[in-house]
């Protein structure tokens, strides 16, 4: 969006590191040097070694936006497919195979570093669940529901819905993944997000609570009574 973000340059990087494991200091470091990112001038950082980047130009913001969009749109076939493979294991209850797909879509499409709020995790999963809307799927983010408002809704239209409820982790544990899961399910429950399509007439209502931290997710369901 054109703004700056400081980094510690490296100053040893090798085209197979690049490949195969990197960090975004290392990845910024090699756009620093092809040009596509500049030093931001008369801007303080936090300690000596670090420097401050930005996109030198409107044409290169241009060229990241357009591969933005094309990482997450309709034409790249790895986010489409995943996207319908977590969209089949929501409606089936299948808890282990979703968390295995957002596991997976987290390390392949997302930054560590833009993992420190839970709004953050919403907005990525409002993403990739909304290219699903044109499939019979109507999707409801951030919508009042019973006592409260419920992070997302998915209705397939006729019997069957799911309900997500999202929370940030301190740690990645088990212990307190698995806590996080448990009280996200807790919420659901207590402020009753599952009334609206109960009384439209959904009798199919399976609840997630949805645990992240960093690039790991725990995924537990239960069904409404």
């Amino acid at each position: 969006d054109g703004k700056t973000e400081e980094i510690e340059p490296t100053e040893f990087t090798t085209y197979p590191e690049i490949s195969t494991k990197t960090d975004f200091d290392t990845f910024a470091t090699l756009m620093l040097h092809t040009g596509y990112f500049t030093r931001a001038r008369n801007v303080k950082t936090t300690n000596e070694t670090s420097t401050v980047i930005k996109i030198p130009n409107k044409e290169i913001l241009n060229c990241f936006e357009n591969k933005a969009k094309y990482l997450f749109g309709c034409k790249n076939s790895e986010w489409m497919e995943k996207a319908y493979s977590l969209r089949d294991a929501l409606f089936a209850g299948k808890a282990e195979d979703a968390q295995k797909i957002i596991d997976n879509m987290l390390m392949t499409f997302i930054s560590f570093r833009d993992t420190a709020y839970e709004s953050y995790y919403h907005g990525f999963m409002t993403g990739v669940l909304s290219m699903m809307i044109t499939e019979g799927i109507a999707l409801k983010s951030n919508q009042e529901s019973g006592n409260g408002y419920s992070d997302i809704i998915l209705m397939d239209g006729c019997n069957s819905a799911v309900i997500l409820e999202f929370k940030k982790c301190e740690t990645n544990t088990p212990r307190c993944l698995k806590q996080t899961c448990e009280d996200a399910l807790e919420q659901i429950i207590r402020n009753q997000y599952d009334f609206s399509l109960k009384q439209d007439g959904y009798a199919d209502i399976l609840m997630y609570g949805i645990a992240f931290h960093g690039k790991k997710c725990l995924v537990k369901m239960t069904e409404s009574d």
